[in-house]
C-alpha cells in the first residue's frame, strides 16, 4: 500500500512527509503515526492529488491544524492531505478571498489592519477558515457565516462548485449544507468600522478567553455543543430531575452569580479557583472531578500525557452525568487507518465512540 501513496506522490510532485508522529504534530498532542503528510502547493495540486487519490481507491482525510480533531494512538493512519498552503487572502475593497488553510486568527488580525469589523470575536478561535466554515466557529455573539458571500467547494461528486450564501443552511456550531465537501477557498464581505473599537473589542474577548479556556495544557476546545452554553447547567438539571432539586436551584444560583461579569476580577485573579466545577464535585460527586478535566471548564479535556483512550473514557463521562441535547463537537478520527497498533485498546475506544459518544 506505501508504495501506491508514493506513486502517486512521486507523480504529483508534491511535498510529503512519512511516518510523522501525531503526539508530536497534532493540536491535543494525541495520536499514533500518520504514514504519509502530503502538502499541495497550490488548490490545483490540492484537487488533483484529491482525485488521483480516489481513482485509485487510497484512502485519505483531509486535515487542517487539527484543532478539534482527537487522533488515535492505538493505531497507524495512511494519508492525510494537509491544507497549509491553501492560504492566500486577496483583498478587494470590502470584499476578501481567502483560502481554506488560512487561520482564522491570522485572517482576523489582516481584517483588524485594515480596520474591518465584525469578526472581533472570532480572533482567538484556533484552526483554519476551512475548518471553521464547516462547523460554522463562533463566539461571543460572532459566527463565521456572518460575513459569507460563497464558498468553493469540491463536493462529494468531485466536482468544484462555488455555493452562494443564500443557499447554504448554518446552525448553532454546525453547517449541514457543507458536510461532506472540501472547502477550498471563500469570499467575504466586512463593513469598515473604527479601529479604537476594534481593538477595544478584540481585547477584552481576548483576556476574556483566558479565563474561562484551557491555555496551559494541549486540549480540543469544547467536547460537546452545550444547549444554553454552561455545561454545568445540564449536569444540574440531570440531577434535579432525580434527586434533590432544591439543592440544584441553589446550585444553579450560584453558578449564575458566580458568572456576572462584576465577579470577573476574581476570576482572573484566582484562575485555579474553579468554582463552579468545585460545586459540582462537592455537591454531585460527580466522576468527571478527574485529573483529565480542565481546571477552566469540565467541557474540556487537559492533555497531561494522556492516551486516547483515557480521553474518550472522559468524554463519555462527561456526557453520562448532563441531561440530553449535548452533541459531540469533536472530531475523533477513524478515518484513514492503515493498520491497528493495539488491537485491544482500539476496540475498547471503538465500542465507547459507537455506544456513547455517537449521537443519538
Amino acid at each position: 500500500m506505501k508504495n501506491r501513496y508514493l506513486e502517486v506522490l512521486e507523480d504529483s510532485n508534491v511535498f510529503f512527509k512519512e511516518n510523522y508522529s501525531l503526539s508530536k504534530f497534532s493540536y491535543a498532542r494525541i495520536g499514533g503515526v500518520v504514514q504519509f503528510c502530503c502538502y499541495p502547493g497550490d488548490v490545483e495540486a490540492f484537487t488533483e492529488l484529491i482525485y488521483k487519490f480516489r481513482s485509485r481507491n487510497l484512502p485519505f482525510k483531509i486535515v487542517g491544524k487539527t484543532t478539534n480533531l482527537l487522533f488515535l494512538d492505538s493505531v497507524e493512519y495512511a494519508c492525510f492531505i494537509l491544507t497549509d498552503f491553501l492560504n492566500d487572502v486577496d483583498f478587494q475593497g470590502n470584499k476578501v478571498r481567502v483560502g481554506a488553510g488560512c487561520l482564522l486568527g491570522d485572517f482576523c488580525k489582516d481584517l483588524a489592519l485594515r480596520g474591518f469589523s465584525g469578526a472581533e470575536g472570532l480572533e482567538g478561535i484556533p484552526g483554519t477558515i476551512g475548518g471553521a466554515l464547516i462547523m460554522n466557529a463562533g463566539a461571543y455573539g460572532y459566527t463565521i457565516s456572518d460575513w459569507l458571500i460563497n464558498v468553493r467547494v469540491l463536493d462529494t461528486n468531485g466536482d468544484i462548485r462555488t455555493l452562494e450564501r443564500r443557499d447554504l443552511v448554518f446552525g448553532n456550531r454546525s453547517a449541514p449544507s457543507l458536510q461532506g465537501m472540501v472547502v477550498l477557498e471563500s469570499e467575504f464581505n466586512f463593513n469598515l468600522g473604527d479601529h479604537s473599537n476594534i481593538e477595544r473589542l478584540t481585547r477584552r474577548f481576548h483576556i476574556s478567553r483566558h479565563a474561562y479556556q484551557e491555555w496551559v495544557y494541549p486540549n480540543l476546545g469544547s467536547i460537546f455543543v452545550v444547549p444554553g452554553l454552561d455545561i454545568h447547567f445540564s449536569v444540574i438539571e440531570k440531577f434535579s430531575k432525580s434527586k434533590d432539586a432544591k439543592l440544584a436551584v441553589l446550585c444553579r444560583t450560584l453558578i449564575s452569580l458566580w458568572n456576572l461579569k462584576p465577579m470577573f476580577f476574581i476570576r482572573r485573579s484566582f484562575p485555579e479557583f474553579n468554582f463552579p466545577q468545585r460545586l459540582m464535585g462537592f455537591c454531585f460527586n460527580r466522576s468527571y472531578m478527574s485529573d483529565l478535566a480542565s481546571k477552566c471548564t469540565i467541557n474540556t479535556f487537559a492533555n497531561k500525557n494522556h492516551s486516547s483512550l483515557e480521553v474518550i473514557k472522559y468524554m463519555a463521562n462527561v456526557k453520562m452525568n448532563t441531561s440530553a441535547g449535548l452533541k459531540i463537537e469533536n472530531e475523533i478520527v477513524l478515518d484513514s487507518v492503515a493498520s491497528v497498533i493495539n488491537e485491544e485498546q482500539f476496540k475498547k475506544e471503538k465500542k465507547i465512540i459507537e455506544e456513547e459518544l455517537n449521537d443519538k
